[in-house]
């Protein structure tokens, strides 16, 4: 790989006990994630006005993002949690066929489901047809995600086993804590990502990931999916009455190492977000923190993304390919939210100026707006 000089760094800090100390959010990107992400106890989050902390506290909103990706399917829940209201988005996208399946569930007054701890916690969600669980435990080094869903006439059904092994080289993870616009309150995430193995079912047809179904005594034993990895990210914000959302996230493997990035804009983003922001790109298990990425659409949210930054270190175009819409609107509420599914091309600059080339690299797109 060619290696250019890269001028932008955050540094790396050591992980403090907790998020919130003595009422202030402790700003920062760290290697390790906190125990808890945790929030809750801002002084003052909303300035002039007194309102006491657990009406404050409310304010919070929790999202849970799990992305998988093989050489045939992507697949990606996303969970939006508030104690008012939520809802739960799987999709499911076939490379070959360029086919989408959505499965959705809106959750009303519901108990938060997207837990704080990042050590060992579980979050699920079940419905009659529908069972996603997600979970995590960090004395076993895994992280699990089983998905039981029954089809209908146009979608198929999807089954699945997906274990990622955190202590294997691959595995990376890291912290950030960033302003929400200003600096009394703030947008807390994780990320985590690695080399996944299991097993996939769709419409009866079975997968075994990563070669676990190869040849054995010269016969086929099943059908084998490979460069199997996911993305695992938690996020916790002050969200504002209004919130505008653009995100892309990528995983695969390039040049045999496990490769994966997430950046966004928001319209709650600090001033100062080339000091501040959640922007990564992971080769194998080195992160390297991103400067801010401008989001543009100049055609359209069905043409060319062009997605770059200032610092030479992102120069990339995403092809949309298909487009999923969810639009909601009731009294107090509404939400227009779109999920892109493509290929991004272009290039990386890691942060010892290493060059990751992308060419036809499958990624997912996320557009919100969001009054709530």
């Amino acid at each position: 790989m060619l290696k250019i000089e890269s001028v932008y760094t955050r540094q790396a800090l050591k992980t403090p006990e907790s998020i919130i100390q003595n009422g202030k959010p402790a700003f920062g990107f760290y290697p390790k994630p906190f125990e808890k992400l945790d929030i809750c106890g801002i002084n003052h989050a909303y300035g002039d006005f007194l309102l006491p902390k657990f009406i404050s506290n409310l304010r919070i909103k929790a999202n849970l993002v799990f992305t998988f990706y093989t050489s045939k399917y992507i697949g990606t829940i996303e969970i939006f949690d508030s104690k008012i209201f939520g809802f739960v988005e799987f999709i499911l996208f076939d490379k070959e066929t360029k086919k989408k399946y959505a499965y959705r569930r809106v959750l009303g007054l519901h108990k938060r489901i997207v837990p704080k701890s990042t050590v060992r916690a579980t979050c699920s969600s079940h419905s009659k047809r529908r069972h996603m669980r997600i979970s995590w435990n960090e004395a076993e080094k895994k992280i699990n995600a089983t998905f039981n869903i029954k089809g209908d006439k146009i979608r198929p059904s999807f089954c699945a086993n997906l274990q990622i092994d955190t202590g294997k080289k691959t595995f990376a993870r890291s912290a950030n804590v960033a302003p929400a616009l200003v600096s009394r309150r703030c947008s807390a995430s994780v990320q985590m990502c690695g080399a996944c193995t299991g097993f996939i079912t769709v419409n009866g047809q079975h997968y075994n990931l990563q070669n676990s179904g190869a040849k054995a005594a010269g016969q086929n034993i099943m059908p084998f999916l490979t460069d199997c990895g996911a993305v695992l990210e938690i996020r916790r914000a002050y969200y504002p009455l209004r919130s505008h959302i653009t995100a892309v996230t990528g995983a695969g493997v390039i040049e045999g190492k496990q490769t994966s990035f997430r950046f966004g804009q928001t319209n709650f983003d600090p001033v100062d977000d080339y000091r501040h922001n959640e922007n990564m790109l992971f080769v194998e298990n080195i992160p390297t923190p991103l400067p801010p990425v401008k989001i543009t659409m100049p055609y359209g949210i069905g043409k060319t993304w062009i997605m770059q930054d200032t610092e030479s270190m992102v120069d990339l175009c995403f092809e949309p390919i298909a487009i999923t819409r969810r639009k909601a609107s009731l009294i107090f509420l509404h939400l227009d939210y779109q999920t892109v599914f493509g290929t991004v091309n272009g290039t990386f600059l890691t942060a010892d100026g290493t060059a990751v080339n992308l060419k036809n690299f499958y990624a997912v797109g996320k557009t919100i707006r969001l009054r709530y």
